[in-house]
């Protein structure tokens, strides 16, 4: 079995690869899952997701515990893969990847409430953290209106 990126050689690789059955699916996904024995980043089932195994192969070491894998092309199958730090930093990437396809700015952020994209300098971080942004103004609005159908809802 030969995989793009992996140099097959029995003699000096510990790892035995072979391909699982059907593979593990991941929110409608189907990863590749590959046997390997005694590798650190395996489940207790002995499998590791290919694009996982890949990235701990290039990265000469196994991944760390919260390390997430990204793939660049936005697919589950092949494409450039980005070792994230942790899943912050992946979400991170997924952000500003729909930033750019919508306006051409990374940098951007889209408000909840006006649907609309806008630099963040503009902007004002949401106060639970996470990558979320609003303009003060559509605050101010939405928490008014608020205020006027619970008045009317209680009365």
């Amino acid at each position: 079995m030969a995989l793009k990126g992996v140099k097959k050689n029995p003699e000096k690789d510990k790892f035995r690869l072979d391909r699982a059955r059907e593979g593990r699916p991941y929110q409608e996904k189907w990863y590749k899952a590959l046997t390997v024995n005694d590798h650190p980043n395996r489940r207790k089932n002995g499998t590791i997701d290919e694009h996982r195994y890949l990235a701990a192969k290039a990265l000469g070491k196994p991944l760390p515990l919260k390390a997430v894998v990204h793939h660049h092309n936005g697919g589950y199958h092949g494409g450039a893969l980005v070792i994230c730090e942790d899943g912050n930093y992946h979400k991170l990437l997924h952000v500003r990847q729909r930033a750019y396809e919508a306006t051409g700015d990374a940098a951007k952020r889209k408000c909840p409430l006006r649907k609309q994209w806008e630099n963040i300098c503009n902007m004002k971080k949401h106060s639970r953290g996470g990558e979320s942004y609003y303009h003060p103004s559509c605050q101010l609005n939405y928490q008014r209106n608020w205020v006027k159908r619970e008045q009317l809802l209680g009365s």
